[in-house]
């Protein structure tokens, strides 16, 4: 895991994916320019697909595949609002540029000085971190989770609004838990599960599989 990044050193952002959640991306950009004195701007997209090269998507432009990042006068922060698989691809091939994988955090989350972050995580408003939290590298953590402590957090995970971690809890790599879906105690979500919105997890969820319910039950494959 990476050291704990909590002040931004770029000032540009790059957003890997054209997609809408950017106007998300930009909100958190304002409230930190606006609250913590940063000085960042989102350049554009980053996206590999050649029909979008050079068009507007959300008011910002596609600059290009991950190889515009040689044209970019460095360092550029990264930061990917795509799937698990394509951010994980994208951010390999980007190690070869002059980039940072900067953690933007909303200032009105709530991130525990005894939590532990990695690096190019986004973290929306009013979540809430507790302490002992370790989160791993390349995580979406939406609007409103609850962290609870002693709680472990991969890699490439997506964490959707209002979800909540209770103590002791993990969630692997890999994962999408819905809108409103609640983790119990102790319980261990294993790599690319999907966990359904609203769900209420009592138990273990096996690797590659969907719960949904409640209580949450495996969706036969």
């Amino acid at each position: 895991m990476a050291k704990q990044t909590r002040v931004i050193r770029v000032s540009k952002i790059a957003v890997i994916g054209a997609g809408p959640y950017v106007k998300n991306i930009e909100e958190i950009v304002r409230a930190l320019n606006e609250h913590r004195n940063e000085k960042l701007e989102i350049i554009g997209f980053i996206d590999s697909d050649e029909t979008k090269a050079h068009e507007e998507f959300w008011g910002y432009k596609v600059l290009g595949g991950i190889e515009v990042l040689g044209d970019i006068a460095g360092p550029v922060g990264l930061i990917s609002v795509i799937s698990a698989g394509g951010r994980r691809r994208m951010f390999e091939k980007a190690k070869n540029y002059d980039v940072t994988f900067p953690n933007l955090i909303h200032p009105s989350a709530e991130v525990s000085p005894q939590a532990k972050l990695g690096k190019g995580n986004v973290i929306a408003q009013r979540t809430i971190i507790a302490p002992k939290v370790k989160v791993g590298d390349f995580n979406k953590i939406n609007y409103s989770v609850a962290i609870g402590h002693h709680c472990r957090v991969g890699d490439y995970n997506t964490l959707n609004g209002l979800s909540h971690l209770t103590g002791m809890s993990t969630i692997t790599n890999g994962c999408f838990v819905g809108p409103g879906a609640v983790i119990f105690n102790e319980v261990t979500i294993h790599p690319n599960v999907t966990v359904g919105a609203n769900a209420v997890v009592r138990n273990d969820i096996p690797e590659g599989t969907t719960a949904v319910g409640v209580p949450a039950r495996i969706l036969p494959k």
